[in-house]
């Protein structure tokens, strides 16, 4: 069975914009998709769209699904997770200014590299608000997905990019 075909059969894949790129759902893929992707040789890519309008407990009834089906597939899959930070680090920005960029982005970075997403989970939706960031849902999965599989991540690089928070993680361990 195809990859794409593996991933849609979760129910929360009807809620999220697109699956894929390559296969028989149409995904346009964005800067954010499009950056990170440099990094790797071309191949078949699944894209899938940002899950802004599941729930937490969805969100991670998927990243499980996405754990499982990568676990089965015979061939190798790199997943990545993408998306800006907060985009409040600026007056000069589109969004403006707001003290909860540099905290959320803290929370995300402590996060990620002690494994301890308690924090983030339960962020208040007021702090989320302000700080606008695009990666609140995909810390959700993040975190899921390193629970399941027991595996760690480290920050190696953060910057903010005018007005926006970026950053890097992977496997601890890894190089790259």
């Amino acid at each position: 069975m195809d990859l794409v075909d593996l991933i849609a059969g979760h129910e929360a894949v009807q809620r999220l914009r697109c699956i894929t790129l390559s296969g028989n759902y149409p995904c346009a893929l964005d800067f954010g998709s499009m950056i990170p992707l440099t990094f790797f040789k071309p191949g078949r890519i699944v894209a899938i769209g940002e899950p802004r309008l599941l729930s937490k407990e969805r969100i991670e009834s998927f990243a499980e699904h996405l754990v499982a089906v990568s676990d089965k597939y015979s061939g190798n899959i790199s997943i990545i997770i993408s998306a800006d930070q907060a985009h409040t680090h600026s007056p000069d920005g589109p969004y403006g200014y707001s003290d909860m960029a540099e905290y959320y982005d803290e929370t995300v970075i402590k996060s990620i590299d002690s494994g301890d997403f308690a924090a983030l989970y339960r962020m208040q939706q007021a702090v989320i608000d302000e700080a606008k960031p695009d990666s609140y849902q995909n810390m959700i999965m993040l975190k899921k997905m390193l629970e399941v599989t027991g595996r760690r991540m480290k920050v190696r690089y953060y910057y903010v990019a005018k007005y926006f928070g970026m950053a890097f993680a992977s496997e601890s361990g890894s190089e790259k």
